[in-house]
């Protein structure tokens, strides 16, 4: 490639950018359709038994959980994301902060792989002028942060409340954990991992030695608070899957809610369902249907979780993408420079 051109922005944002993903989010719903469908047959869950099993459901907890998270995404969740963004050095207010997530909100049901985070990075990059490494940073920071706080309450509810846990979930859990941990907070390993990268390719290196350097720049003090607030945030899910239980008038130990609300986000990740539907539900069948009233209740459990936690929270930007939309495809003069580190 022409080292000339290395720097080089990448090119305009168009309109039509989104359709494109219309296979993808038709593909995403199919793989979805298909999870949910092997789930019920392995279980041997009918429709007619899981629709009666939703019908049953206490409308009042159900919009206690629905509320819950809505409330708590809107407040505490947002909040998080707006410090850890500050620590970054990314220019936005909390309401701005607030706008610019609710934006993402949708796009995150249509772009594959959380996409939705990638246009924020593109958005503080091009519209206010934060160099790119630091802004990849901040936003994988927070994502990072949000998965190490799951990681250590999975852990924490193994220890406390489901001791039949395979060891190797546990182990699997625990070295995420100190990968990530690694990555964020024992800088002096940094330029190891940077020279193992140049083994690769040195862009590759060069990319990371940009990360570590936006997370240096934050003391491990403020780092460990952020991870902390971390923990407070991540704790909606748990709330509201405490909710949706006593939706289906069964009571959990919230240890026992800590494992099933964890592994179920964890599933939820994986490529391919749309939003993580069909993984997240059967996760929470697999892990609590043998002891939280039935599979029925836990499958209806898992289905109301996802309406909660991501559908109705992501839909509610719907007003703000036009004007993110239109933001992102502005022209300016000049465009801040990729390659730039300060």
């Amino acid at each position: 490639m022409d080292p000339e051109r290395q720097n080089d922005p990448p090119p305009e944002p168009r309109p039509h950018g989104i359709g494109k993903s219309v296979g993808g989010v038709v593909l995403g719903l199919c793989i979805s359709a298909a999870l949910l469908a092997v789930v019920t047959a392995h279980w041997d869950l009918s429709l007619e038994q899981l629709s009666g099993q939703l019908q049953q459901a206490n409308t009042g907890w159900v919009l206690a959980a629905l509320a819950s998270s809505v409330l708590l995404w809107l407040t505490i969740y947002v909040h998080k994301t707006y410090l850890v963004l500050q620590a970054h050095g990314v220019p936005l207010t909390f309401r701005e902060t607030l706008r610019l997530m609710l934006s993402i909100g949708p796009l995150q049901l249509v772009l594959p792989l959380k996409g939705g985070e990638v246009v924020a990075i593109l958005f503080t990059w091009r519209r206010l002028h934060v160099p790119l490494g630091r802004a990849t940073g901040a936003f994988l920071f927070n994502r990072i942060t949000n998965l190490t706080a799951w990681g250590f309450l999975l852990l924490g509810g193994m220890a406390f409340g489901w001791r039949e846990a395979p060891v190797r979930l546990g182990v699997s859990v625990a070295s995420l954990c100190a990968i990530l941990l690694v990555l964020l907070y024992l800088t002096p390993l940094h330029e190891l991992v940077v020279a193992a990268a140049r083994l690769v390719h040195v862009r590759v290196a060069e990319q990371a030695r940009k990360l570590f350097d936006a997370w240096r720049a934050i003391p491990v003090g403020k780092s460990l608070l952020l991870q902390a607030y971390g923990m407070a945030a991540v704790g909606r899910l748990v709330l509201v899957c405490q909710l949706l239980f006593r939706a289906f008038g069964v009571r959990v130990a919230v240890s026992r809610v800590l494992v099933y609300t964890a592994v179920s986000v964890f599933a939820g990740h994986l490529p391919g369902p749309f939003m993580g539907i069909g993984a997240r539900e059967g996760a929470m069948v697999s892990v609590a249907g043998n002891h939280e009233g039935g599979e029925a209740a836990a499958m209806g459990v898992g289905l109301f979780f996802s309406l909660s936690i991501y559908l109705v929270p992501m839909l509610m930007g719907l007003p703000w993408v036009p004007g993110l939309l239109r933001e992102l495809m502005r022209r300016d003069q000049e465009l801040p420079d990729a390659g730039e580190d300060g």
